[in-house]
C-alpha cells in the first residue's frame, strides 16, 4: 500500500467501516386478552383511574375489523386489553392471548425493515389498516409487518407498524412534522399541543413472556429483524428489553409488564382480579398476570 493511499485511509472517518445504524423503532403497544371479571374490574380502583393511567374503553373501527377494548395510555406507550371472544380464532380473543407492537420513528422506515425481511428469506406480511374518521370516511391508518412463521402459535404475535401519512395529515401534522423522526412521547406531545401528560404512567420498561419452543424461535427472529440484543433468556434495545422463559400451555404468554412512572410512589400491591394484580415500587409499576 503507497504512503499516500494510507495517508487518505486515515482521513476517512471510521463510521464508514462501521454497520450501518437501523433505523429506530419503539415498544408501541402490549396488549392481552384477559378473563372477563379482570376486564370489568381493570380501572375500578380509584389509583388506577385517577393517578397512573389516562383510562379508556373504546370501540375502533378499521377496513378488516370490529374490535372494542380497554387502554392505558401512557406517556410514551400504551397498553391494551381485550375480554374473551368465544367464537373468534383470532389472536387476542382468547384468555391468555398476547401482541406485543412496535413501532418505526420515521415514514417509510418500514420499508427498510421489509427489505431486510426479504434479504435474510423470511417468509412476511404486509398490510394497511384503514381507519373510519367522524365524517365516516376510511383513510389509510397504518401500515404493517409480520413475520409469518407457520410452526408459532396464533395465541402470541409481534408486530411492527407505521403510521400511514394520510392518517398524520388527518391529525394536522405539518410536512415536515410528517417527514421528521417522531418516538411516541413526541408524537403524543405534539397531538396534545404541547400539554403536560396528566398521568403517572410513563413507558413500558419490559414484558415477561412464556413461550413454548416455537413461539421463542418467533420471537428471536423479530428481535434480530428489528436490530435488537438476543441473550440468555433476555432480548434488548432502545430501553426496552423482553425476558422469556420456555414453557409449553402457559396460562398467560405475558406473565409481567413493567412500567416506568413519571414520579415515585409509596409501595403498595392494587388487587385488580384473582389474576391480575398492580405493584408499585418507587417509580416503577409491574402488572402481574396468575
Amino acid at each position: 500500500m503507497s504512503q499516500r493511499l494510507l495517508y487518505l485511509l486515515l482521513l476517512l472517518p471510521l463510521s464508514i467501516f462501521a454497520k450501518p445504524k437501523q433505523a429506530s423503532i419503539d415498544c408501541n403497544t402490549i396488549f392481552v386478552c384477559i378473563d372477563s371479571l379482570s376486564y370489568a374490574t381493570l380501572f375500578d380502583h380509584p389509583f388506577i383511574m385517577d393517578t397512573l393511567f389516562i383510562c379508556r374503553e373504546q370501540q375502533t373501527t378499521t377496513s378488516n375489523d370490529t374490535y372494542t377494548g380497554k387502554y392505558a395510555i401512557g406517556k410514551a406507550a400504551t397498553l391494551e386489553f381485550f375480554k374473551p371472544v368465544p367464537t373468534s380464532e383470532k389472536n387476542g380473543d382468547k384468555p391468555g392471548d398476547a401482541g406485543i407492537e412496535f413501532k418505526t420513528r420515521k415514514l417509510n422506515n418500514l420499508a427498510t425493515y421489509t427489505q431486510q425481511a426479504t434479504n435474510k428469506k423470511l417468509t412476511v406480511l404486509t398490510d394497511t389498516t384503514k381507519t373510519d374518521t367522524a365524517e365516516n370516511k376510511f383513510i389509510n391508518w397504518y401500515r404493517t409487518l409480520e413475520i409469518k412463521d407457520s410452526v408459532s402459535s396464533a395465541a402470541f404475535s409481534i408486530s411492527l407498524l407505521e403510521y400511514d401519512k394520510e392518517y398524520l395529515t388527518f391529525l394536522g401534522f405539518t410536512d415536515m412534522e410528517i417527514q421528521s423522526e417522531m418516538t411516541y412521547e413526541q408524537f403524543n406531545t405534539l397531538l396534545s399541543g404541547g400539554k403536560k401528560y396528566p398521568k403517572a404512567f410513563n413507558a413500558i420498561e419490559s414484558v415477561s413472556v412464556l413461550l413454548n419452543k416455537e413461539e421463542l424461535h418467533y420471537l428471536k427472529q423479530n428481535a434480530l429483524l428489528m436490530g435488537r440484543r438476543v441473550k440468555r433468556g433476555k432480548i434488548t434495545g432502545n430501553h426496552f428489553s423482553i425476558n422469556y422463559k420456555l414453557k409449553d400451555n402457559a396460562l398467560f404468554h405475558v406473565s409481567a409488564i413493567r412500567l416506568s412512572l413519571t414520579q415515585p410512589f409509596p409501595s403498595r400491591t392494587i388487587s385488580i382480579s384473582s389474576h391480575l394484580k398492580l405493584k408499585i415500587d418507587g417509580d416503577t409499576a409491574v402488572l402481574e398476570f396468575e
